[in-house]
């Protein structure tokens, strides 16, 4: 016989379970998956014809394994229609039945508990609205197809086979226990709280097309076996608060508002609405994650990318975006006050503003730019291949820069340049990579290997510019005393190049030498000139 698993129950049983044969026992092995171990189960049952069996709770013992508490006198077996409109039920062993009904009386209350294994046949199960079923079954299963009106409270165990909560029902998933969800279908379309460890296995969708509350200190949504399974909330209006949700699985957010905590990210998550972090709360994606925000993402709180991939768009962020690793696209223009760029390589297909830019380690791409207030480098292993502008302070500390065939780093009218320590622009030969049209100021070292260095700005040298294969345009370069303007195979188109006290500039250009008192005006090379090697001095 075929044996294909639903759930922890396989089909060889599930087709002995409903046998013809209603005068033997039947003996069911159900080998059940958990993280822990693979338990063993044995349920041995007498098989009867099916009846239609109520529960009345005549012996007050509250317990399903009481023929008492029936009418008629038995216990309710796999092949039996059971309803269950008024008491408190706690049945506490491996059950099965055809099928159940709850809650259907007015001013009844009907309460069941299961704490093993229960199935549900083919006649399904319906959870009227003054029903309340609980699943409190640890390692073990329940499975059937559930509708649930009234209320579906969910403490711990595994669900296999479909959970239909309508609108008017309720589910509480709320508590910090794990649930384990076995190729099961969840959906969601009346009021749902959730919390703890959410285990999806065997390709299990959780669905929320509602009202939706998380409120506690930990909620997990986690794939347990990497099969194909999915959080899908873009439907639903979902609050997160307190504590820190971990996204492990395929996860899908609609109306999403994280009112206070935190979100780690290490699977697949798409807002399909703003995302607002709020102030002191942060939102961690990490490895193989891929994040798309391109619904906007906004708040005061701090945004940390170490992943794969994520796609941002719409930013109007107060706070902090880190950009720690892996790939981050801007496909929107985005706005954001502090953005660190540490190891990630970056695309930049629409405008990106930040207040403060700091550049570490990564790479940029892009057709369009990044414009900074204030821009803090100290570059080890920067690639620009991108634009980026600043509109008011940029300090470089000790940084090799490269730049690649569209990276432009260009200083605004305006604005100021500071090289505070050695400074290394290299890249493949004449890149008008550097173009100043504000202020360069050096008070240490800066050396261009093949990057252009031009505009209309003015350049005031306290140590030493050296620039190869390059070319220089500039108004002015002014040189403090002991400091020096040289290059090799180089191209100059400077205004005047002059001493910062007034005194003499010595200058050599191939072959001539000559002394200019205070400045030397025009200076060009190039085609008038026999060589392109020169010096600055003062």
């Amino acid at each position: 016989m075929t044996n294909i698993h639903l759930g922890i129950w396989s089909l060889e049983a599930v087709v002995s379970w409903f046998a013809d044969d209603r005068s033997a026992r039947l003996f069911i092995v159900a080998i059940v998956p958990t993280m822990r171990a693979l338990v063993l189960i044995a349920l041995a049952a007498a098989l009867v014809s099916a009846e239609a069996i109520k529960w009345t709770g005549i012996a007050e013992d509250n317990q399903w394994y009481n023929h008492i508490n029936w009418y008629p006198a038995q216990v309710p077996g796999q092949n039996d229609d059971v309803t269950i409109n008024h008491g408190v039920v706690y049945c506490t062993q491996s059950t099965a039945v055809q099928s159940l009904t709850m809650g259907m009386e007015v001013g009844q209350t009907a309460n069941l508990t299961v704490y093993k294994n229960f199935l549900v046949g083919s006649g399904g199960a319906s959870i009227a609205q003054n029903g309340n079923f609980f699943v409190n079954t640890g390692l073990d299963q329940v499975f059937g197809q559930f509708t649930v009106g009234g209320t579906f409270n969910f403490i711990d165990g595994v669900l296999g086979g479909t959970y239909s909560i309508t609108r008017g029902g309720f589910a509480n998933l709320g508590n910090g226990n794990e649930k384990g969800f076995n190729g099961a279908t969840f959906t969601s379309k009346g009021e749902l709280t959730i919390c703890g460890v959410l285990q999806l296995n065997q390709s299990s969708q959780i669905i929320i097309e509602s009202n939706t509350v998380a409120n506690c200190q930990q909620l997990i949504i986690q794939n347990g076996d990497n099969s194909a399974v999915l959080f899908d909330a873009s439907a639903a209006k979902f609050a997160f608060s307190t504590g820190l949700l971990t996204i492990q699985a395929p996860v899908k957010l609609g109306d999403f508002t994280l009112q206070s905590g935190n979100i780690t990210i290490l699977d697949s998550l798409s807002f399909e609405h703003n995302l607002h972090v709020p102030k002191d709360s942060f939102v961690n994606a990490f490895g193989n994650a891929v994040v798309n925000s391109t619904a906007g993402l906004s708040g005061s709180g701090i945004v940390s990318a170490a992943c794969k991939l994520w796609t941002f768009a719409q930013l109007n962020l107060a706070g902090a975006l880190n950009l720690l690793g892996g790939a981050a696209v801007f496909s929107g223009a985005s706005t954001v006050n502090i953005v660190t760029l540490k190891g990630s390589n970056i695309v930049v297909s629409a405008h990106l503003m930040a207040s403060q830019l700091n550049l570490l380690t990564g790479t940029t791409t892009g057709s369009s730019a990044i414009t900074a207030e204030k821009i803090w480098i100290q570059a080890n292993g920067f690639t620009l291949g991108s634009t980026i502008n600043v509109n008011g302070t940029a300090t470089f500390g000790a940084s090799s820069f490269t730049f690649g065939m569209d990276g432009n780093f260009h200083v605004m009218t305006g604005a100021t340049a500071v090289v505070t320590a050695p400074v290394t622009l290299t890249g493949p030969a004449y890149i008008p990579g550097f173009t100043n049209n504000g202020k360069l100021q050096l008070s240490s070292s800066l050396q261009s290997q093949n990057i252009d260095v031009t505009g209309t700005g003015s350049v005031s040298v306290s140590s030493v510019f050296t620039v190869n294969t390059a070319t220089v345009k500039q108004a002015t370069i002014t040189l403090a005393s002991g400091a020096s303007f040289s290059g090799q195979h180089a191209n100059l188109a400077v205004g005047a190049v002059a001493s910062a006290t007034g005194g003499n500039v010595h200058a050599v250009i191939g072959d001539y030498s000559l002394t200019c008192k205070g400045e030397c005006d025009d200076v060009k090379t190039g085609k008038t000139t026999p060589t392109s090697d020169f010096s600055f001095s003062a």
